[in-house]
């Protein structure tokens, strides 16, 4: 039975950009599962890029986390696709399609050279994506081909990896804690913890160094978002596994708790900026420069566009 019905796409979206935002994640997971596009990639020049090309028809079914890179002479952009639902849709080859164009249109738009978008789709739903829309057009002669706007989309389906593979094809502790986080969670917080009790060295690992301590952190209040999940259970589940990860779990959700109280002020002070930022908006400034004006993120300047 699946205990997780009625949370939020934006917590499961949190977590996955929480993890993936940091360098030496992404790195570890093309490494680890597209190991030949890793071996010509420049992983060093990683760069997270701020802004998101999802339109408003792809919205509801995903969102994005995007890293400029190096290959060879190119620059290029590796687009991590998270899927929100658990529902297969056909034809998902024609909606990325429409988001790779966004990309373009933005290169242009800033007066940029067409940049190669390598888009990597992250699933962890239970059923399989189907990407065979273009096999029939593969096969096409040659010379209908190069007319042809057809791409290849990698796949990352976390439930068809096995905890072996997780445990065998990642280097870093974090991301093999995250990815049984996030192959698990579809069904609840306690089959996370089902997995993690055979994982003891792992967790311990994590409690050695901060950022793992906000792994955590984080994975803590990932889980007390779940309906009908209580901090004590989470917190006395990561204790079972290790005493001091589940003093960190205590102790981040306390300092939840009371940045909750501050985070209420800024708030207020935020939804006078937004405010602000539409009208601009409505004037045609241009996205940079509003940014520069507010201090307000590319992201969230271009989710008040497209709801304009």
């Amino acid at each position: 039975m699946n205990k997780n019905k009625g949370l939020s796409k934006n917590h499961h979206d949190a977590y996955f950009k929480q993890v993936f935002s940091k360098t030496e994640n992404i790195t570890d997971l093309l490494q680890g599962t597209l190991p030949k596009l890793s071996e010509k990639l420049a992983l060093n020049t990683l760069k997270l890029d701020n802004n998101s090309y999802i339109n408003k028809q792809l919205a509801s079914q995903y969102s994005d986390l995007v890293y400029n890179c190096n290959y060879g002479n190119e620059k290029i952009k590796i687009a991590l696709l998270f899927e929100h639902k658990s529902k297969q849709e056909a034809n998902i080859e024609m909606q990325l399609g429409s988001y790779i164009f966004s990309v373009w249109l933005y290169n242009i738009k800033q007066k940029e050279d067409l940049m190669p978008v390598i888009p990597i789709l992250f699933h962890h739903g239970k059923s399989k994506p189907v990407l065979k829309i273009f096999d029939k057009l593969k096969k096409l002669p040659t010379e209908l081909r190069r007319y042809l706007p057809i791409f290849d989309v990698e796949l990352i389906d976390t439930t068809s990896l096995t905890n072996n593979d997780i445990l065998t094809i990642f280097r870093t502790a974090n991301i093999k804690f995250s990815m049984f986080v996030m192959k698990y969670i579809k069904e609840s917080p306690e089959r996370v913890f089902q997995e993690l009790r055979k994982l003891k060295d792992l967790v311990k690992i994590l409690t050695q160094d901060k950022e793992g301590e906000e792994l955590i952190y984080s994975t803590t209040i990932y889980f007390s978002k779940i309906p009908n999940t209580n901090m004590e259970t989470i917190v006395n589940n990561f204790t079972e596994i290790e005493k001091e990860a589940g003093k960190i779990a205590k102790s981040g959700y306390e300092k939840a708790i009371e940045k909750g109280i501050e985070r209420g002020i800024e708030k207020g002070i935020e939804k006078g900026i937004e405010k602000n930022v539409i009208k601009m908006l409505k004037l045609n400034y241009d996205p940079i420069i509003i940014q520069d004006i507010t201090g307000l993120s590319l992201e969230r300047i271009n989710e008040l566009k497209e709801g304009l």
